[in-house]
C-alpha cells in the first residue's frame, strides 16, 4: 500500500494453487508497523481486508468446483457484452468460509474477466455488490486495475486501485 498514510508500507502476498491440488491459497501481510509477518488463516477469510468492504476470501482465487454453475442470460454492464452466471456453492463448507449463498457473476466474453459479482445471503436478498471500473491489458493479460466493493446493507463502497502491475517478474 502506498496510501493513506496509516496504511503506508502493509503488503499482502497471496499464493494461488493450482486447483487440483485442492489445497487452501495462502495469504499473508506484512505489518511495518510491527515490522511482523501475520499469516491469514483459511478460518479468517470471511473477516475485513484492511477495515475495507472487500473481504480476505474476495481476493482469493475462485474454485470453479466449489459451485455449481447455471448460465443465466447475455446482459451488457458498461457497454460489455456479458454472460450471467449463477453459482451456488457445492457444500455447506463453501458457504461457512465464504459467508455467500448465491452469487451472480457478469463476465465479459471478450476478455473472460469477471466485470460484477452480486453476493446473497441465505435469505435470498442480495448484501454486497463486486463492480470492475477499470480493465487493462498488461503484458496480454486482461487485468482488474480498479475495482469497487459496495456494501448494500449500509451503502459503504471501498475500492482498490493497482497501479505498476507486472507479471512473470521473475520473483524468487
Amino acid at each position: 500500500f502506498t496510501s493513506p498514510t496509516d496504511v503506508k508500507g502493509v503488503v499482502l502476498q497471496s499464493i494461488n494453487y493450482d486447483e487440483v491440488a485442492q489445497k487452501e491459497d495462502d495469504q499473508w501481510m506484512y505489518l511495518p508497523a510491527f515490522r511482523q509477518i501475520r499469516r491469514i488463516a483459511a478460518t479468517d477469510k470471511r473477516g475485513s481486508f484492511m477495515g475495507s468492504q472487500f473481504s480476505y476470501i474476495d481476493l482469493d482465487k475462485l474454485r470453479v468446483s466449489d459451485y455449481q454453475q447455471k448460465l443465466l442470460g447475455d446482459e451488457k454492464i458498461n457497454e460489455r457484452d456479458c454472460y450471467l452466471i449463477e453459482r451456488t456453492p457445492a457444500s455447506l463448507e463453501v458457504i461457512n468460509r465464504t459467508g455467500y449463498h448465491k452469487v451472480n457473476v457478469w463476465v465479459d466474453k471478450a476478455s473472460s474477466v469477471v466485470v460484477k459479482q452480486v453476493y446473497f445471503d441465505a435469505k435470498g436478498i442480495p448484501f454486497k455488490e463486486f463492480m470492475a471500473k477499470k480493465l487493462e491489458q498488461v503484458q496480454s493479460i486482461w487485468t482488474v486495475t480498479h475495482s469497487e466493493m459496495r456494501d448494500l446493507v449500509n451503502g459503504r463502497t471501498s475500492e482498490l486501485i493497482f497501479s505498476n502491475v507486472r507479471y512473470d517478474v521473475g520473483l524468487d
